[in-house]
């Protein structure tokens, strides 16, 4: 707000329009709450923790994600907002996600994923026959790019705000988050889905669609019931 109105001080063309700066800072608010975002949901593995970003300087955590551009899809902003706040690409078009990706198409083995479901101290390095392993039967990446069946959508009461987030499993808990955009989040986690933190934002409407995705999931993949419980 002090920078919004030092503009309108400076600028010839709003200062005209100081007098009601308070009135239009207000509309635009009221309008900036009302956009639609788009984000996802990071789960590990077995799909029983869920990775938060805190806010930045701030208590509260929260899914990753943001709005989206001119001219952006929404599952487009949703993983360029989540590579923004965390460094994580689900689509491997940045960052280390796609050096991975890279690497996994020339063959080449990645440490880090051979024990995706465990976080850095767990993860102990390969042995040749792991790395073997590694390089023929298991090139694909843990996880898979954003789809449209894995969308999780809910709009808020007061705002009508429509808030989307696509779920990806199977990220690495190993993955060594850090925000690449500035002054959004001040630490990334992984925290249980049985045990969330006591101050969240945005993430609690999430939570009974998401164990209703995650038991879907699991019947697909022909394993027992986890975090769905």
């Amino acid at each position: 707000k002090p920078f919004s109105y030092a503009m309108f001080q400076f600028s010839p063309l709003l200062l005209p329009m100081l007098p009601q700066f308070e009135d239009m800072y207000e509309e635009f608010n009221v309008y900036k709450r009302s956009i639609s975002t788009y984000g996802t949901i990071l789960l590990n593995e077995d799909a029983t923790k869920v990775a938060l970003c805190r806010v930045y300087k701030g208590k509260a955590w929260t899914l990753p994600g943001g709005k989206v551009n001119q001219n952006e899809s929404g599952k487009s902003a949703a993983a360029r907002e989540t590579y923004e706040e965390t460094g994580f690409d689900p689509e491997c078009e940045r960052g280390l996600c796609c050096e991975w990706k890279e690497r996994r198409e020339r063959g080449e083995s990645v440490k880090e994923l051979l024990s995706s479901n465990k976080s850095s101290e767990d993860v102990d390095a390969p042995s040749d026959e792991e790395e073997t392993e590694d390089q023929s039967t298991n090139l694909l990446l843990p996880w898979q790019p954003l789809q449209d069946a894995d969308k999780l959508v809910y709009t808020e009461h007061d705002t009508k705000k429509r808030r989307t987030c696509y779920v990806c499993r199977g990220v690495p808990e190993s993955f060594p988050f850090m925000p690449v955009a500035r002054k959004e989040v001040s630490e990334i986690q992984w925290h249980s889905l049985r045990e969330l933190p006591k101050t969240t934002y945005a993430v609690l409407p999430f939570v009974a669609q998401l164990r209703k995705w995650i038991k879907r999931d699991n019947r697909k993949r022909g394993i027992g019931e986890t975090a769905s419980r």
